[in-house]
């Protein structure tokens, strides 16, 4: 970005391995605990055996959680810097910082860049309405608009109770949208963020590109 003195792509890569730095950390912690598992399967401990199964059960409802998290994260990120490649070439950040997407992408567009001819869009648009959903909810469900882009049966998804990256459908469908397969890997829902972060930074560098 124009007047940093860190050059903007590696901004972009220093926050995505920020990330993965934090996701790391989470899977140290499961794996961990699959190990004490695996460990206390080998004895005829029943009591050890009961207490890392509910341990492990409980961590990976966690690392599901802490997922939806940082791909609100992600979301936001990536607003937050396309206000800041607008400021770099509008002179200031102060009239960009409260205005909705909306308003970003006619300010692109008269700038000349179209933001939906960016390979990325329409992903980060889903990503968008997932972290919507998350942040209007103590217990969020996908909203109508979130099940509408990922093709999923409104009534029954957000009947079942099941939330965000906790339900099977909406989890296949981000990961379909992203091009992943394995919904049966333990690291699914963590491989979706991984993408996300991924797909960020190639839609930020772009848009960089593309206003310079």
């Amino acid at each position: 970005m124009r007047n940093s003195f860190i050059p903007y792509e590696v901004r972009l890569r220093l926050h995505t391995e920020s990330i993965e730095t934090i996701i790391n950390a989470l899977l140290e912690k499961q794996e961990t605990l699959y190990s004490h598992y695996s460990q206390a399967l080998s004895t005829n401990d029943d009591f050890e055996q009961e207490r890392y199964s509910d341990d492990l059960a409980d961590w990976n409802y966690e690392l599901i959680k802490l997922a939806e998290l940082l791909l609100v994260d992600i979301s936001h990120w990536v607003e937050r810097e396309m206000k800041l490649l607008l400021a770099s070439v509008s002179g200031g950040y102060s009239h960009l910082a409260r205005l909705d997407m909306k308003n970003l992408s006619n300010i692109f567009s008269k700038r000349g860049v179209d933001l939906e001819k960016i390979p990325q869009h329409w992903k980060l648009y889903v990503l968008r309405l997932f972290a919507n959903s998350w942040k209007h909810g103590a217990n969020p469900q996908p909203s109508e608009e979130l099940c509408k882009a990922l093709k999923i049966d409104t009534e029954s998804c957000i009947n079942s109770g099941a939330g965000l990256l906790t339900s099977k459908e909406v989890s296949k469908s981000l990961g379909s949208l992203l091009n992943l397969t394995e919904e049966n890997s333990k690291h699914y829902e963590i491989n979706i963020v991984r993408a996300y972060a991924m797909c960020a930074y190639n839609y930020l560098t772009t848009l960089e590109q593309k206003l310079n």
